[in-house]
C-alpha cells in the first residue's frame, strides 16, 4: 500500500536506489514509513538502507531549517534504532550525534529527547554505563513534561531503574 502511494509522485521508486533528488515532506514521510514497515518484518538491513537514502536526501536538498530539523530528527531517531537492534552502536552514535548537532539550533525539543534516549541506550549497550546515565535522566526529565507521553516516560523510568538501580 505504501509502496502504491509513493509511486503516485516517484513512479521509478525502488528500496534499493539513492534518493538523489528532492522529496516533498509527503514523501520523505511516506518513505520513513516503509523503512518502518521493514523494521517491523524484521528486514533491518533494508530498513537501514532506506533510512540512509533518506536522511542523505533531506540533508542534501532541504532548505527549510524548520522542516528539515522535525524530519532529520524523526528519521534520525527511527535509523538509530534500526542500527542498534543490527548492534551497529557506534554507526548509530554516529548518526545520533549529528542530529543533535544539527536539531539542537532549531529547538524541536521532544526530538533531541528521543535522540537523548537512543544515545544513552546505545552508549550502555557499548559499555559506558556511567557516561550514558545522564542522557537517560535528561531525556526522562525532559519528556515529562509533554502531555500524553505517559509510555515514554514509563519505558525510561524502567531502563534508568534497571540499568543504574536508581529510583525516580
Amino acid at each position: 500500500m505504501l509502496k502504491c502511494a509513493i509511486s503516485k509522485t516517484i513512479p521509478n521508486y525502488n528500496y534499493y536506489d539513492r534518493i538523489d533528488y528532492p522529496l516533498t515532506a509527503w514523501e520523505a514521510m511516506t518513505i520513513n514509513q516503509i523503512a518502518i514497515h521493514f523494521r517491523s518484518a524484521d528486514d533491518l538491513m533494508r530498513a537501514a538502507m532506506i533510512y540512509d537514502n533518506l536522511l542523505n536526501c533531506i540533508d542534501k536538498y532541504w532548505l527549510d531549517e524548520d522542516l528539515k530539523s522535525n524530519m532529520y530528527a524523526m528519521v534520525s531517531f527511527n535509523y538509530s534504532s534500526c542500527l542498534g537492534q543490527l548492534g551497529e552502536r557506534q554507526k548509530a552514535l554516529a548518526i545520533i550525534n549529528k542530529a543533535i548537532e544539527l536539531i539542537r539550533p532549531r529547538g524541536d525539543l521532544f526530538g533531541l529527547l528521543k535522540l537523548f534516549y537512543n544515545k544513552g541506550f546505545n552508549m550502555y549497550k557499548l559499555g559506558d554505563k556511567d557516561e550514558s546515565l545522564p542522557w537517560f535522566v535528561s531525556s526522562y526529565y525532559g519528556i515529562m513534561i509533554f502531555e500524553n507521553q505517559d509510555e515514554v516516560v514509563r519505558i525510561t523510568r524502567e531502563r534508568i531503574k534497571t540499568n543504574f538501580e536508581i529510583c525516580l
